[in-house]
């Protein structure tokens, strides 16, 4: 049900519920967590047509999000993953990540940190660059919860391009630098966000929709859901989703939901959520 402008909230929450890998991110006793759980099990098992979110809202912790207010979906993925991932860290029951510390430009204690989310979502990018001239290699690792996908790229997808840049070199500052970028880490379930946004302006270009994606060391992904945005701007639209269940694919618009085909391409398409496959 939408709470005035909540439809941002209403299509990150049915797209998060829509894949069981995903359920250990609300099994803790804490209160985002909860409402979540209690959330999702309404919307599941409730016989009305409608489920009212509005003790989810009434939470100290989404002031953040007043109703009636144009939101942005990918800034609420974001923030709910990391309080989830917060949750789990107060309670006590998550352990210090080895893997990648000291890679991050900015990483918190927090941060490093195991919790559901880390070891369901978390990814890392290797990043490679060996001067032309002089061969010199360097490498940065750039950890990610959701991989930006600009309207521009190459890639449809995930970006891992070989390509030259203008980058110098550090040993013999060549200005000739050969890049090459690998998912190295690859989550069990991967966000795609489609750069649509210029501060508040949109680019409405129509994207391709991969229902695959295998990666360079041949991690397959199938889709399993899809944010919509549709608007010209930011603070203007409506938020739907898409969502696949045993093979089929339904459009949840708040209260409406019915079954649809996923397009080859789409202007609309916001936020594509991936799951790994063997």
């Amino acid at each position: 049900m939408n709470l005035g402008n909540t439809c941002f909230a209403n299509s990150i929450c049915q797209v998060l519920f829509s894949v069981a890998d995903l359920q250990p991110l609300f099994d803790q006793n804490d209160p985002i967590s909860v409402t979540l759980n209690v959330l999702k099990s309404e919307i599941y098992a409730s016989e009305q047509t409608s489920v009212c979110p509005d003790y989810l809202f009434a939470l100290p912790q989404f002031a953040r999000w007043p109703r009636n207010n144009q939101q942005d979906a990918h800034d609420f993925l974001l923030w709910l993953l990391q309080k989830l991932h917060a949750e789990h860290v107060l309670h006590g029951s998550c352990d210090v990540s080895r893997e990648g510390i000291g890679h991050a430009t900015s990483t918190t204690q927090e941060d490093e940190r195991h919790s559901p989310v880390t070891d369901l979502i978390n990814g890392q990018f290797t990043i490679t660059y060996q001067c032309v001239q002089c061969s010199c290699e360097s490498v940065k690792y750039d950890r990610f919860r959701c991989v930006n996908v600009y309207l521009d790229s190459r890639e449809t997808v995930i970006e891992e391009a070989d390509y030259i840049t203008d980058k110098a070199c550090e040993q013999c500052h060549a200005l000739q630098t050969k890049c090459t970028t690998s998912m190295t880490q690859c989550p069990s379930v991967l966000f795609v966000l489609f750069v649509r946004f210029n501060g508040l302006v949109k680019n409405n270009k129509s994207m391709k929709i991969a229902a695959e994606v295998i990666t360079k060391n041949n991690s397959r992904y199938k889709l399993m859901a899809i944010v919509n945005h549709n608007g010209r701007t930011l603070d203007t639209g409506h938020y739907t989703a898409v969502i696949r269940q045993n093979n089929t694919w339904y459009k949840c618009n708040d209260t409406d939901v019915v079954k649809t085909s996923l397009p080859s391409s789409s202007a609309l398409a916001y936020i594509l959520m991936y799951k790994k496959v063997p």
